[in-house]
């Protein structure tokens, strides 16, 4: 059925010019735009009011309505609706079929129904769409009813599922909100007071004039060609309209005597449209007789009767959101192309915000906000960007406006326009005027940060001869520095003592050339280790703890360190077959280790979370060990991931979604020259990642990267997607270094981080850690021993008891423990309490 054209997500699409996350704001676009036109048309200072909650949005105003057939008719499908295709006037560039889109909406998104609600004329309609599956066609059923609340104006809701997630995806597109789209409608349109829930945005102008759609259209904008197709559509739905009647809808020929003019100089005194046919089809030369009488006895339209903005409404706008006034200029340019009236306005500013880390530019064609980019000639809108140094992290804001009757859009959604080379070298000209103090200060500013990076590879390079002489000291004495230091190879050396006796031999060779101990431990010894397997094979080099693991319920604390991590993996026992000792009575069994205790670890890039993660309980309620590392994972860290593994247990890690968490993930669990893994290391990513970023509609900060290099090829082979590397990296500046955004952990609220740690848990199954059957059963018969000796220390008498097992233990300890915060050992510790009072 040629009704599902509006039914389908490819077709409507096409429709409104933009995929389906970006709906909600282009309905409520369209519904603002026809809004004004009907306030505008009936001389009503417009009101219009925009809503939204979690589920629907609405937008009311207080025009002449919508009349009760238009309705009608826009539910059929089978035909087109528009006032506006044939005439040449400045409109706001709806889409002609608006209301079609908007019924047909919400009912595309979710998929199995839509609903939109109407009331005007003291009516309310409800509008109900449904698939019918077998005649593969959309069902719309129309509920009336006389008692709609809405006596003037018009009120239109649109229920959508799930608004709020539309609305975060959009935002990820570098596409409006509701809020931005609301605040440049305000921007375009001086003479309406707009209000979005509880935001209002006051008119500057009440009196404001412009070319309103109801304003007769000019027969100076028309050609042969257009007027031809303009009386067709006359001719196609009234044969009998006189040529008179039709002159006389043309502004300057509105009065009678004129009427009868211009019919007499193109011969058609008397005549009807449906005259100007001949076998079958329009004269071309009655039309062009008809259009030249009408053009000779009518004025020229000057330009700026179309309707100018002005500078006030903008200065306004600019001075109440905190730009230096100073730095505010607008330019006008009134013009003609094509034989048509158009101006072109602008407007630009800096901002005094210290936290405006980017620019703003927003753009209006004919008094409506603009989606976007509207311009289809990228290039021009790019280049007079550049040319005029408004880069994208600059603290500015570009407005652009356009009036022209003769718009031509390039796409059937009506979101990009191709413009007369007239229109396009007014735009140049006016940006290039405003801007002129503002470029002049950017390539001052240029110059300076030239001259400052000569003078950085300068010092760089005198540097990196330091560094090179430095390393080569280094290297030279580090074989007699580790010997001093590990007493000849005999103990272990810590990478400090190392340091201190390497020290006093490079001064000898290379002079007062030293850095900072760090730069020796962590790069000159590391490369040397690298660089010489053979040599360094035996040598027992360890470093300073850089983290730590904290086991849940005995809370052991474990630092990262090569020597801590060695002794804790020696240390890792059962408690079967332990001697009890007085010291030894404790509910907690005693373990070291993963066995018989956790089998999940987080791993937590930053370890400003252990305080939350304890209030709310998230250790002891999944039995999970937490363990973090100061900065990139270290080779003791690494160790100890290849032995959990081999234990069993499964590593989450969770890091910042930026270029560095990826890399901490990824030597994580990646061999490198110092540690290669001889199993293959059982570690998740938990996140963040990008889909979890946009979910939850984290804040962004800008990243400026440094090498020459695309660090997306980094990234990328770091784990993450092509998506991802292209959000993370954006391009290069203006001094060709790379930049981007970054989303860290830090930018979720603590609820926020504890519901998505939990919720990760759950989708990979994380349960409380039950021990076998027959750990259970020696730790129960523990158990109940130190209850006795309690109870005998308690009572300094008693005896012990011959002791029967409960069945199924296993299943008893694992229901008591599902949903609570107590270890296993816990559990059994209170059964055999509860035995032992019993007998």
């Amino acid at each position: 059925s040629r009704e599902m054209e509006f039914f389908t997500e490819k077709e409507l699409r096409m429709q409104i010019g933009f995929s389906k996350e970006k709906w909600p704001v282009a309905m409520v676009k369209e519904l603002v735009d026809n809004s004004l036109d009907a306030c505008e048309s009936a001389n009503i200072v417009p009101k219009i009011k925009i809503d939204y909650g979690e589920d629907w949005f609405s937008v009311e105003d207080n025009g002449p309505g919508i009349p009760h057939q238009v309705i009608k008719k826009s539910l059929d499908y089978m035909k087109r609706v528009s006032d506006k295709n044939y005439y040449v006037s400045p409109t706001r560039g709806q889409l002609g079929n608006a209301l079609k889109c908007v019924w047909a909406a919400p009912f595309v998104a979710d998929g199995e129904s839509g609903k939109v609600e109407v009331i005007t004329g003291n009516r309310h309609y409800v509008i109900n769409v449904k698939l019918d599956k077998i005649a593969q066609k959309p069902e719309i059923r129309l509920e009336t009813n006389e008692n709609g609340i809405v006596k003037n104006g018009t009120f239109c809701k649109i229920h959508w599922r799930e608004l709020a997630s539309y609305q975060s995806t959009a935002k990820y597109y570098n596409f409006y909100n509701f809020d931005e789209l609301i605040r440049n409608m305000a921007l375009f349109n001086p003479h309406a007071r707009f209000r979005l829930n509880d935001k209002v945005w006051e008119p500057s102008c009440s009196d404001w004039k412009k070319h309103k759609t109801n304003t007769p259209t000019s027969p100076h904008w028309y050609n042969v060609d257009s007027l031809a197709q303009l009386i067709a559509a006359y001719i196609t739905k009234d044969k009998t309209k006189k040529v008179r009647e039709f002159v006389s809808e043309f502004q300057g020929l509105t009065h009678s005597a004129k009427q009868k003019t211009v019919a007499e100089m193109a011969g058609l005194s008397g005549a009807c449209l449906n005259d100007l046919v001949l076998n079958g089809e329009l004269n071309l030369d009655k039309v062009r007789d008809l259009l030249e009488a009408m053009q000779f006895h009518s004025k020229s339209f000057k330009a700026k009767n179309l309707g100018i903005i002005g500078e006030d409404h903008w200065r306004k706008y600019f001075i109440d959101n905190n730009y230096y006034p100073d730095s505010i200029y607008c330019k006008r340019i009134c013009g003609d192309a094509e034989n048509l009236p158009f101006i072109v306005e602008a407007a630009f500013g800096v901002s005094n915000d210290d936290y405006k880390q980017t620019r703003d530019t927003f753009i209006g064609i004919n008094w409506s906000a603009a989606l976007g980019n509207p311009f289809s000639n990228n290039s021009f809108y790019e280049n007079m960007l550049d040319d005029n140094y408004i880069e994208y992290y600059d603290p500015t804001c570009l407005i652009l406006h356009l009036v022209y009757p003769g718009v031509t859009f390039t796409d059937r959604g009506k979101s990009h326009i191709s413009l007369p080379d007239e229109i396009e070298e007014a735009f140049e000209k006016c940006v290039r005027l405003i801007c002129k103090d503002w470029a002049k200060f950017k390539k001052k500013r240029h110059r300076e940060m030239k001259r400052i990076e000569r003078e950085d590879k300068k010092a760089f390079r005198k540097t990196k001869k330091e560094d090179d002489s430095l390393k080569a000291a280094a290297f030279e004495v580090m074989e007699q520095a580790y010997m001093k230091a590990s007493s000849e190879n005999k103990l272990p050396a810590n990478a400090r003592q190392i340091m201190y006796a390497a020290r006093p031999l490079v001064q000898d060779i290379a002079g007062d050339i030293w850095k900072n101990s760090s730069y020796f431990t962590q790069n000159i010894l590391i490369e040397f280790l690298e660089r010489n397997p053979e040599l360094t094979e035996n040598w027992d080099v360890v470093y300073d703890a850089r983290g730590n693991l904290i086991e849940p319920h005995s809370g052991t604390k474990i630092p990262i360190g090569t020597l801590a991590v060695r002794e804790y993996i020696y240390e890792w026992h059962n408690f079967i077959g332990r001697e009890i000792t007085l010291d030894g009575l404790s509910r907690i069994i005693s373990t070291c280790g993963p066995d018989n205790r956790y089998r999940y670890v987080l791993f937590v890039e930053k370890e400003g979370f252990w305080e939350l993660l304890n209030e709310a309980s998230l250790q002891v309620r999944y039995d999970i060990a937490l363990m973090s590392t100061k900065g990139m994972s270290s080779t003791a860290s690494r160790k100890l991931v290849q032995e959990l593994t081999k234990k069993g247990v499964t590593i989450f890690v969770l890091h910042d979604f930026d270029k560095a968490g990826f890399s901490i993930l990824n030597t994580l669990r990646s061999n490198t020259q110092r540690f290669k893994f001889d199993v293959e290391p059982n570690v998740i990513d938990m996140g963040l990642r990008l889909e979890d970023a946009l979910e939850m509609d984290l804040s962004t900060e800008m990243v400026k990267y440094k090498g020459k290099k695309d660090p997306k090829e980094n990234i990328m082979q770091n784990g993450a997607t092509e998506e991802e590397a292209n959000y993370l990296v954006k391009g290069k500046n203006e001094n060709g270094k790379w930049y981007g955004d970054r989303i860290e952990l830090n930018m979720m609220t603590s609820r926020q981080f504890v519901d998505f740690i939990e919720k990760k848990l759950a989708e990979h199954g994380v349960e409380k850690f039950v021990p076998s059957e027959n750990v259970l059963q020696d730790a129960f018969l523990q158990q109940y021993k130190m209850v006795e000796i309690q109870d005998m220390i308690r009572k300094l008498a008693g005896k012990s008891h011959d002791v029967q097992v409960p069945e199924n233990l296993y299943g008893t300890v694992k229901k008591k423990i599902c949903g609570s915060s107590m270890s296993w050992d816990e559990v059994v510790y209170k059964m055999a309490a509860d035995m032992s009072k019993r007998n």
